[in-house]
């Protein structure tokens, strides 16, 4: 069991680390400049628009308008119960249980040793680029648990799991890159990895399926 590994007792203040960062997000409305500028503008107006929207930016702020909006549209998802901004810097931590089920999935299929797999899987989460962005509008966390989550899906497919892997995986990595244009990267690579499994029908040596 991955507490009896010599050094868990770091997970316990780990734990009451992302205990703050929900408080945090609960008690502090979003107030960086990527939230005040961008996020939460358009995730309000998502919810009183309803529908596709201009948002006629100045200058050079003009280029905002061809950003993807997929997060904004889950952050004004949350908004439209409560008719306020309240959970919206929570949406985030769904994007973290998302990245430790990435990691720990495709660990597996790589054939990573079970008792290290579930202490990375849980410090994945803590990364401090990661974990300074849960409690906030960035769209990186989000962005990046899409593209571990399509990454597992593929290796498992190319282990030898079932072929609905394969299209879960893909959607996965382009939600990605609906998250943030950096997210073409791992899409890129993700479809010619696909292609060139459908052609090979092996990778590589099967070891471990979802």
């Amino acid at each position: 069991d991955w507490v009896a590994l010599p050094g868990a007792w770091v997970f316990w203040p780990a734990g009451l680390l992302v205990l703050f960062l929900a408080l945090r997000g609960l008690l502090a409305p979003p107030l960086s400049w990527d939230a005040l500028s961008f996020h939460m503008v358009v995730a309000g107006r998502f919810v009183q628009e309803g529908a596709h929207f201009t948002l006629g930016f100045p200058d050079t702020l003009g280029i905002l308008e061809y950003h993807p909006r997929l997060f904004e549209s889950l952050t004004a998802l949350t908004m439209v119960p409560f008719h306020s901004a309240l959970p919206a810097n929570l949406v985030n931590f769904f994007s973290g249980v998302l990245a430790i089920l990435g990691f720990y999935v495709a660990g597996g299929v790589l054939g990573v040793p079970e008792r290290r797999l579930k202490a990375g899987a849980a410090l994945a989460l803590f990364l401090p680029a990661f974990a300074a962005y849960l409690s906030t509008q960035y769209v990186d966390p989000a962005a990046a648990a899409l593209a571990m989550a399509g990454t597992a899906l593929l290796a498992s497919w190319f282990a030898g799991g079932a072929w609905p892997l394969a299209p879960l995986g893909a959607l996965s990595l382009s939600l990605g890159f609906g998250m943030k244009p950096y997210g073409l990267t791992p899409l890129v690579v993700g479809a010619a990895l696909a292609l060139g499994f459908g052609f090979t029908r092996r990778l590589f040596t099967p070891k471990r399926a979802v």
